[in-house]
C-alpha cells in the first residue's frame, strides 16, 4: 500500500514530482491518483489548481474518501472547510532536506499504515493458534 498520493494540476507536475522525491527520500511511499490503497492524499494547492474544475473535483473526491492534507505552493487563498491540515510550502525550492517540509513529512508519517510483513503475519498466526488451543482445552 502507498503511504501518500499527490493530487495536482499539470502545471505543478514538476513540483509534485520533486516533492514526491523528497518524501520518498525520507521513507514514504508516494503514488499518484491511480493508486487504490493509500494512507493519505496530499492536495498540492496553487493558483492554477484553484482555477481547474477537474482538479477541484479530484480534491473533493479525495476529501470525501478519507485522510487528506493540503500543501500550498503559493500565498493564495485556500478555500477553508472540514478543518483539513494545511502546510504552507511556498518557500520550498526543491531541497529534500529543507526544514519547510518537516511539519508536512511528520504529519504524513503519522498517517502511514502498518504493512503486514512476514514477521507480523507470523505473530498473527501464533496468536490465532494460541487462542484456538485455549478454546479447545477449555
Amino acid at each position: 500500500m502507498t503511504d501518500v498520493i499527490v493530487i495536482c494540476v499539470r502545471s505543478d507536475l514538476a513540483c509534485a514530482e520533486a516533492l514526491g522525491g523528497a518524501l520518498q527520500a525520507h521513507g514514504l511511499d508516494v503514488g499518484d491518483v491511480g493508486v487504490q490503497e493509500y494512507g493519505a492524499a496530499l492536495i498540492l494547492w496553487s493558483e492554477a489548481a484553484g482555477e481547474s474544475e477537474a482538479f477541484l473535483r479530484a480534491a473533493r473526491k479525495a476529501i470525501a474518501s478519507g485522510d487528506v492534507m493540503i500543501a500550498s505552493l503559493c500565498a493564495c487563498e485556500i478555500p477553508q472547510g472540514d478543518d483539513l491540515p494545511m502546510f504552507n510550502i511556498s518557500r520550498w525550492r526543491g531541497d529534500p532536506d529543507d526544514p519547510v517540509l518537516e511539519p508536512l513529512k511528520q504529519a504524513l508519517r503519522g498517517k502511514r499504515k502498518v504493512k503486514p510483513g512476514p514477521v507480523l503475519a507470523f505473530v498473527r498466526e501464533l496468536r490465532a493458534q494460541n487462542s484456538a488451543g485455549r478454546a479447545i482445552s477449555a
